[in-house]
């Protein structure tokens, strides 16, 4: 709510605790990607909120959502990608990261464990029917 995401039939956030920046990547049924490079896809999902480029907040999230009454049925992937470093980690190498997941009103949540050495995780598959 504070930054303002909104939500739909589906609704991805992803949130984390340091200026790193990390970044959500949607591949829609189409095979569209939805990520910071393509914010609109050309079936109807958005990326309206995306933070860290400069590593300016310690409470980060990006979110993609598709409107209600206008996702396409099908198969959703959900990636989260490890950008940049803006913050050297303390103690590990290790950032943790929550993915939160709306799926016509059923809440799903997952974490992922990203590093730079593993900078890009399948989080889950999202169907919608």
């Amino acid at each position: 709510q504070k930054a303002e995401a909104q939500s739909g039939d589906i609704q991805v956030s992803v949130m984390w605790d340091s200026k790193n920046d990390f970044n959500i990547l949607v591949i829609a049924p189409s095979g569209e990607v939805v990520h910071p490079r393509n914010r609109k896809s050309s079936d109807g999902g958005f990326l309206d909120v995306e933070m860290n480029e400069k590593g300016s907040t310690r409470v980060p999230i990006e979110n993609v959502f598709w409107p209600e009454g206008n996702t396409p049925k099908g198969a959703y992937y959900v990636y989260v990608h490890f950008y940049k470093e803006h913050e050297l980690f303390k103690r590990t190498s290790l950032s943790e990261c929550r993915i939160q997941i709306l799926n016509k009103g059923e809440r799903s949540e997952f974490s992922a464990q990203m590093s730079l050495s593993n900078k890009l995780q399948f989080i889950t598959l999202v169907q919608v029917k």
